[in-house]
Parts: C-alpha cells; structure tokens; sequence
C-alpha cells in the first residue's frame, strides 16, 4: 500500500512540475514577447541611422589624416629627386585618389562598407613608414 501511495505521491508531483514549468514558459513568453513589426522597424532605422552617423565620422577622420599625408608627401616631394622623387609622386597619385574616394563616400547617402576607410588607413600606414 504504501509502494502505491509512493507512486502516486510521485506522479502528483511530476504533474504538478509540468504545470509549473509550462506556466513559466508561458509567462516568459508574454513577459517577453517580441515586438511588433513597427516597433521592429524603428529599432532598424535607428540602427542604419547610428551605422551612417559613426560612418561618416570615421570617414570625415580618415579624410583629415589623408589630408595631412598629403602635405606631407608634398613638402618631401620638393627636395625630393631620382627615385625617391618617382616614389614620393606615386604617393602623392595614391593619396590623391583616396581622398577624392572618401569624398565621395561622405557625400553618398548609401551605407558605405568599411573598405574605403581600410584602404585609407593601409594608404596613411605606408606612407608614414615610407616618410620616417
């Protein structure tokens, strides 16, 4: 009798731990529901509008630094000659490139992938290693 009331002990508590995990399961469900598709939406324009803004900064920054490369180059190109004069005017074509490149992208209204800022960025590191 008493392996029966075991059992059914057992099972009431089994039943009655299924209950309560699925009354959790619900409640977290309604508790945390998703959002709805407008709320969606806005979540995605704020998104794509904080992506362009750090966008921009960054391309405005990078657009400073080619800048300033670029009169760097420049001073050197003047008592530069022979080979290091060649070298120093394909930098100055490279950096002049880039710069028109970066302007446009700032001037785009399309998210702009990270390419042009890397590029830039590999541009600016060998020109200072090429200048020092």
């Amino acid at each position: 009798m008493s392996n029966d009331n075991d059992k059914s002990s057992a099972k009431a508590g089994f039943i009655g731990a299924a209950i309560g995990a699925i009354a959790g399961v619900l409640a977290g469900v309604f508790a945390i529901a998703p959002k709805g598709a407008k709320e969606n939406r806005e979540d995605v324009k704020t998104k794509a509008s904080e992506l362009k803004a750090d966008a921009q900064r960054k391309l405005s920054e990078i657009q400073v630094e080619l800048n300033d490369s670029l009169d760097k180059v420049k001073a050197k190109l003047s008592g530069a000659t022979g080979k290091a004069k060649t070298e120093l005017q394909d930098l100055q074509k490279q950096l002049e490139t880039k710069v028109d490149e970066v302007k446009v992208a700032l001037r785009s209204e399309e998210q702009q992938d990270d390419s042009v800022i890397k590029a830039s960025k590999d541009l600016i590191s060998a020109v200072k290693k090429k200048l020092s």
